[in-house]
């Protein structure tokens, strides 16, 4: 059997998932795995060998996230936000990220503490878990692990995603062992208790990594923003990659090349390996020499998972290596697996370990038949002496080789990401097989001559220097190359989240694809059935789909209100700047959406409109629409102006149809001093079911709404608090008789306007939401006018049969 580990890692992994979705708790799965042990010793059975291999991974995931401890966080804290006071070990080194707040490029930092005390009004005790600890300013970057950490500040659960396909913090720290952030107010509430526990390896490693800084600095400056690239490329700093720098590689599919990962360890190998060989060192002592000085460079860098994950696998292939055992990627591949999810069964939900088995997996598919192809219609005359091909041959063929090895392994790890990518990513970037190409090699360069100026340093500081000139060149050309490719038109697609039907149909015919190429009909049988299942799923959900109006309002200052129709999509509204950067952007973003049908603007109020000219440079709206009346706002004016001139123009009025909705106010010649007043009003009809949408309308055009309305009943109310004291006048909501209210307000008034249209809302039998603490609310529309209501952050899910 040449993958003799592939099932029983697939069952193990098989196992872990299960526990995702069901935990029954840890004791009855220790129970039924000494039940099912003491079955397959009796018995020999490959099912109930199986059955427990499953009951293992199960039962392993199980025991990492049960509450075992009445110390636990997830018990003393009893999820309600508190103000505290917590001590423990720093688990790595703090890490500092920038982001542009308005025109001021901002510090964040965050670190994981090992909880060992919690402190509550004076009182310390005993306490156990994880937290990670935020603060809005920077960090000493020379505090490192088992250093003694004492933080203050609010003590809450991670917050999960506010709208859908939003990133869910709360999901991301769960599988990571985190259950609760810190937020402190500023740097001074994060204080250093004690060094003494992080003994010498974090001096030795603190040393290093200045080291390291230093001579890559060279004489270019530690202010040189390449320079602090290449130090993300080396050692993994993350604080060097902002917004402005990861947006053209995420788009070009190159940002990989910044994480310590195969890419890295993969090279390091083979120049230790090639070193040690070429210094006559024995087979199996460079092999074990090689596997160390992996294993230090992974720590050294601070141990992170992707440079773990990679460390692993290497010592796989340079065992199997070193003592001459037969060698097969796919088996190293399981086998690296299983010691991965052995070590921690929760990096089966990480997206880099799916990233990693996806593209490895891809290149041990596709690698050996395209290999062999080219062998077979490529390769030299093998009846033509060595000595009768010329220099200039024999070098195009060395050229060609290496070409077409970067072609297949470009292509294959292209294919074995897009599902994942697109999954975490919201992205499809076809330019991604074209600019790796070009950026792998750069960045292999780069890296080469980062370690040899690192290696050359203690000898000679002038060659060091020359080396890294030479990576800082390398970097520049990589940077570029990302830039130039993320402009082309063509270069990324936004696209939703696949579902499982979808990857089953996508990976099912990689694997298909693979096998019939390598001519292994029955695994090209079972993969074409899985691939051909998944299509027949995705057809389904698609005809069920068809026809449904689904409308999003999001939650932030100025929210704005989504409509999908088919292929119809209009943004009513996009919030402040910020808002409409951290929330409406990376929203249309999730939802696939690379074009709007059209960009409302209600009304002239910053808070609505603000970021209008950012959403409409990113999503090309095919129409802007504002209402038929004047408004004095000079940020409403400068921002209609800002917008990019390809986009239509459109003012309506009471009567316009705008996309899926009739527009009810302003009215013709409505006139008023007051901007709410003048707010756009929409009527959604769709499968027998009315939506409106009211936004910050003041009183006065309810007034004016109510003389011209007869017919105003709708089943769902969206609506945004205005200037006025109320939100609705009394005898607008008894005429609109919303059975569902729909709320973005400011939680700052939660306790008097809120409190009270919360009240007259539930006394008019309506079912309530408000979007600060509920987050997004989707309203489905089907076309068997069935109606629902679902929050993003949890919540009573309301239908409407």
């Amino acid at each position: 059997m040449k993958q003799p580990l592939a099932i029983p890692t697939f069952l193990y992994a098989c196992g872990i998932a299960v526990g995702a979705w069901l935990d029954p708790g840890w004791f009855p799965l220790y129970a039924a795995g000494g039940i099912t042990l003491a079955l397959a010793a009796l018995t020999r059975s490959v099912m109930a060998v199986g059955f427990l291999l499953v009951l293992v991974g199960w039962t392993h995931l199980a025991a990492r996230t049960a509450t075992l401890r009445q110390s636990d966080l997830r018990v003393a804290l009893d999820g309600a936000p508190i103000i505290g006071t917590v001590r423990g070990e720093l688990i790595d080194t703090p890490a500092t990220r920038l982001a542009l707040k308005g025109e001021i490029l901002q510090a964040r930092s965050h670190c994981v503490l090992e909880v060992t005390a919690l402190r509550i009004r004076e009182q310390w005790k005993p306490a156990f878990g994880k937290v990670v600890a935020l603060v809005p300013e920077e960090l000493p970057e020379t505090w490192m692990a088992g250093a003694v950490i004492e933080a203050e500040g609010v003590i809450q659960a991670p917050r999960g995603a506010l709208a859908p396909g939003l990133f869910d913090y709360r999901r991301h720290l769960y599988w990571k062992g985190i259950h609760h952030t810190l937020l402190a107010e500023k740097s001074a509430d994060i204080r250093l208790v004690s060094d003494a526990g992080a003994g010498w390896w974090a001096e030795l490693r603190r040393g290093f990594v200045r080291w390291t800084k230093r001579t890559l600095a060279g004489t270019l400056g530690s202010d040189d923003d390449t320079v602090r690239l290449l130090w993300a490329m080396t050692l993994g700093w993350t604080t060097a990659l902002t917004e402005e720098v990861a947006e053209p590689m995420v788009r070009t599919g190159t940002l990989h090349v910044f994480a310590i990962s195969g890419m890295h360890i993969g090279l390091i190998t083979f120049i230790l390996i090639r070193g040690l060989r070429a210094a006559r060192v024995p087979r199996e002592w460079a092999a074990v020499a090689a596997g160390l000085g992996v294993w230090f460079y992974t720590m050294a860098t601070g141990g992170q998972p992707s440079a773990v994950r990679s460390a692993i696998m290497s010592s796989v292939i340079l065992a199997s290596w070193g003592f001459k055992r037969p060698w097969n990627m796919m088996n190293s591949l399981w086998g690296a697996a299983l010691l991965i999810l052995l070590w921690d069964p929760c990096q089966l939900f990480q997206p880099g370990f799916q990233l990693s088995f996806s593209v490895v997996a891809a290149l041990a598919l596709f690698g050996p038949p395209l290999d062999a192809w080219h062998q077979k219609n490529i390769h030299p005359d093998p009846l033509l002496a060595e000595s009768a091909r010329t220099m200039l041959h024999r070098a195009a063929w060395w050229a060609e080789k290496w070409f077409a090895r970067g072609v297949v392994a470009s292509a294959a790890a292209w294919i074995g990401s897009a599902p994942t990518t697109a999954y975490y990513f919201n992205i499809f970037s076809p330019v991604a097989f074209f600019t790796n190409l070009v950026v792998v090699p750069l960045s292999d360069g780069a890296l080469i001559c980062s370690l040899l100026s690192l290696a050359l340093s203690p000898l000679s500081s002038w060659m060091s220097d020359v080396f890294v000139h030479a990576a800082y060149g390398f970097m520049r050309l990589m940077v570029h190359v990302a830039h130039e490719g993320s402009g082309w038109g063509w270069s990324a697609f936004h696209t939703k989240a696949p579902t499982l039907p979808m990857f089953l149909l996508a990976y099912g015919a990689v694997v298909a694809l693979a096998s019939w190429m390598t001519s292994r009909r029955a695994w090209m049988k079972a993969a074409g059935a899985v691939a051909v299942l998944g299509a027949v799923a995705v057809l389904w959900q698609a005809a069920e789909d068809r026809g449904a109006l689904n409308i999003t309002a999001l939650p932030g200052d100025g929210a704005g209100v989504f409509v999908q129709e088919g292929s119809r999509t209009m943004l009513i509204d996009c919030g402040n700047a910020f808002t409409a950067q951290r929330i409406a952007k990376p929203f249309l973003r999730a939802q696939g959406v690379n074009r709007l049908s059209a960009l409302a603007l209600t009304h002239g109020d910053a808070q609505h409109v603000a970021g209008a000219a950012m959403i409409a440079t990113l999503y090309h709206p095919r129409q802007v629409v504002t209402p038929d009346a004047r408004f004095r706002s000079t940020v409403y004016r400068d921002t209609l102006k800002a917008i990019p001139a390809e986009a239509k123009r459109r003012a309506v009025r009471s009567g316009d149809l705008l996309e899926s909705a009739v527009t009810l106010h302003p009215a013709e010649g409505w006139k008023s001093s007051r901007a709410d007043d003048s707010s756009l009003v929409l009527e959604l009809r769709k499968h027998g079911r009315r939506i409106l949408f009211l936004g910050d309308l003041g009183l006065a055009g309810q007034e004016q709404l109510l003389t011209t309305r007869a017919d105003l009943k709708a089943d769902v109310l969206i609506l945004s608090r205005s200037a006025d004291q109320r939100v609705l006048l009394p005898e607008m909501l008894a005429k609109i008789a919303p059975k569902i209210v729909v709320y973005s307000g400011s939680p700052r008034g939660r306790q008097t306007t809120e409190a009270r249209f919360h009240a007259d809302c539930i006394r008019a039998g309506a079912r309530f939401f408000n979007t600060e603490e509920s987050g997004a609310v989707t309203i489905s529309v089907r076309p068997n006018g069935a109606l629902q209501a679902a929050p993003s952050l949890g919540g009573e899910v309301v239908q409407l049969l």
